[in-house]
C-alpha cells in the first residue's frame, strides 16, 4: 500500500492505534483488498502503533487522515488518547474499535464518526474508508500548473515553498518537489484567501497547517519546522532543509513557532 500516487488527495494516511495483532492483520487483509478494487486512483498508506502513548508521541495535525483506535489497551485507553489529540485536532476522522458501545458518549463529545465492533467487518471499513476519501476532497488547496498541467495541491501536504529566479518548488510532506514559473507574492495571496486572512504574517486554517512568510524567498508550514536556529536564522524542517527567516522579522516569527508548536504538543 504504498504505490506512488499523482495527487495526495488520493493517497489516504490511515493510522490503526491497537495492541491486537489479530485485528492489525485483519486491518491490513481489507485494506490490501479495498486498494485493489479502488484501481489507481487511491491509495492507502497504513501506520501501526502499539499504544496511545506511541502514537502520541510524534502525532502532530495532518499526520493522518484517518485514526483506527482501540479502545481498550495497555497504557492510557483509547478515550484519553483522543481526549489529548482533541486538544489540539478537531479535524482528524476517528473511528473507536470496540467490544461494546458502553463509551458511546465519550465518541460523541471527542467525535468519533464510527464505532467499529468485534469482529470487524470489511464492509465497515469500506464505509469509513469512503467518508474519510470524500472529506479529503473538500480541504483547501493550492492551484498551480506545473508542466503548463493543473494540479490541486492540499495546503496540509505542504511543507514549505521556495522562489529562486522566477522557479517557484513547494516541497511536499512525501519529499516530492513541484516546480513551475511563478511569484511567490501571489501564491502568498491565494493561501491567504484560502485561510479567510488578509495582512496576518501567519495564516492558519486550524489543524494541520499554519503557514508564515518568514523570507522573501520562502512560505513554511509552521506544522513540518522541526525547530529554529537563532544562530542562524533559519527553520529546521522534517525534511531536513534549512529554510531562511528575515534577520528583522526573527522575533514575531520565532513568536508564531513556539505558539504553534504549544498548539500542537
Amino acid at each position: 500500500m504504498n504505490t506512488p500516487v499523482k495527487s495526495s488527495k488520493n493517497l489516504l494516511k490511515v493510522a490503526l492505534c491497537d495492541d491486537d495483532l489479530v485485528v492489525e492483520t485483519q486491518i491490513r487483509a481489507f485494506l490490501e483488498k479495498e486498494e485493489a478494487e479502488r484501481g489507481g486512483d487511491q491509495k492507502i498508506l497504513l501506520s501501526v502503533k502499539r499504544s496511545g502513548e506511541e502514537l502520541l508521541s510524534d502525532f502532530r495535525p495532518g499526520l493522518y487522515d484517518l485514526l483506527l483506535l482501540d479502545i481498550m489497551m495497555e497504557g492510557i485507553s483509547g478515550v484519553e488518547t483522543l481526549s489529548r489529540i482533541r486538544e489540539f485536532d478537531n479535524d482528524l476522522t476517528v473511528a473507536f474499535i470496540t467490544s461494546s458501545k458502553e463509551y458511546a458518549l465519550d465518541g460523541y463529545r471527542l467525535k468519533a464518526v464510527r464505532y467499529l465492533e468485534k469482529p470487524l467487518t470489511r464492509d465497515s471499513i469500506s464505509e469509513l474508508l469512503d467518508i474519510t476519501f470524500e472529506k479529503k476532497q473538500e480541504q483547501p488547496s493550492l492551484t498551480v500548473r506545473p508542466r503548463g498541467e493543473t494540479k490541486n495541491v492540499p495546503l496540509p501536504d505542504i511543507e514549505y515553498i521556495s522562489q529562486s529566479g522566477h522557479t517557484v518548488e513547494i516541497h511536499l510532506f512525501d519529499k516530492n518537489v513541484m516546480t513551475f514559473t511563478g511569484r511567490l507574492d501571489e501564491i502568498e495571496e491565494d493561501i491567504k484567501k484560502a485561510a479567510g486572512v488578509s495582512r496576518e504574517r501567519v495564516f492558519s486554517m486550524g489543524s494541520g497547517f499554519s503557514f508564515v512568510r518568514s523570507h522573501k524567498s520562502f512560505i513554511v508550514n509552521l506544522d513540518y519546522a522541526d525547530e529554529i536556529d537563532q544562530e542562524y536564522y533559519v527553520f529546521r524542517m522534517e525534511c531536513g532543509d534549512p529554510v531562511h527567516i528575515r534577520r528583522e522579522d526573527f522575533y514575531p516569527i520565532r513568536v508564531a513557532f513556539q505558539k504553534r508548536r504549544e498548539e500542537i504538543s
